[in-house]
């Protein structure tokens, strides 16, 4: 598909987009790998592939030990995730008329602490960084009719299988946005401006995620979302949600192009 988000496309992601969402919490967990996702407003975006290491255990410790205590451990780390960053690139510009592009690889290692029901466990963490070129679309560059807000809108490279392993899956939208009514299912628990998957029970082939600019300095979406958590839940909620949600879709499908210069 070039060249355009085409129609067909669109309608498909829209009645297929009720996938398995895990619960996300206040922060991203420290107990566990996270493949994060830092949107800005013109499309590009930081991600993150962050590796957690129980220090408390004896084989978890001397593993994150090997990493902490070895650059050139880093170092390999690092190469390997940048060529898998970079094939998902690659895959992904070639279902999209996006350029992604991945740069600015970095590595390193760090703690942190974990408290829970009076117990404080000790993780290390082992984090690659890079920057991502063009990886969602966005209302700079595109026109999708319906909008009346600036949005950003990620398909890839998840629709075209991008694999982040069993680690969870963490999308943030820029900031001064929010996430829309229409781009995650309903009965999810999410933050305002971040959505968190679990991949063991998501299905990402038809996965996409849209964050609109809050207008006046609040919430002018629908979207329920507090600062806080929200819930739907419930046959009443759900069919509410899913009206919502498919009246502005039926606006977005009218047409989407590319803005001409």
């Amino acid at each position: 598909m070039r060249h355009a988000l085409t129609l067909g496309a669109l309608l498909l992601v829209c009645l297929t987009c009720f996938v398995g969402v895990g619960a996300a919490a206040h922060e991203e967990p420290d107990r566990t790998g996270i493949f994060g996702v830092e949107l800005d407003a013109d499309g590009n975006a930081t991600v993150y592939n962050v590796t957690a290491y129980d220090l408390s255990n004896d084989a978890e410790r001397q593993q994150y030990g090997a990493f902490a205590d070895n650059e050139t451990a880093q170092v390999e780390w690092r190469d390997i995730v940048a060529r898998n960053l970079r094939e998902a690139a690659a895959t992904g510009r070639n279902a999209t008329d996006l350029e992604m592009r991945i740069r600015n690889v970095s590595v390193r290692t760090y703690t942190v602490v974990h408290e829970a029901d009076n117990e404080t466990t000790e993780y290390g963490r082992v984090e690659v960084r890079a920057e991502w070129d063009h990886l969602a679309y966005h209302s700079g560059a595109y026109e999708l009719e319906g909008r009346d807000r600036n949005w950003v809108l990620v398909t890839e490279p998840f629709r075209s299988g991008f694999e982040p392993g069993p680690t969870r899956v963490a999308v943030h939208g820029p900031e001064g946005y929010e996430r829309s009514v229409d781009s995650q299912p309903p009965q999810i628990r999410a933050q305002r401006n971040s959505m968190l998957w679990n991949p063991q029970t998501s299905n990402f082939s038809n996965f996409y995620a849209e964050f609109r600019e809050v207008q006046d300095g609040g919430s002018n979406g629908g979207s329920g979302a507090g600062d806080g958590d929200d819930w739907l839940a419930g046959s009443g909620d759900f069919l509410t949600a899913l009206l919502v949600a498919l009246i502005p879709v039926a606006l977005v499908l009218l047409a989407v192009r590319r803005r001409r210069a």
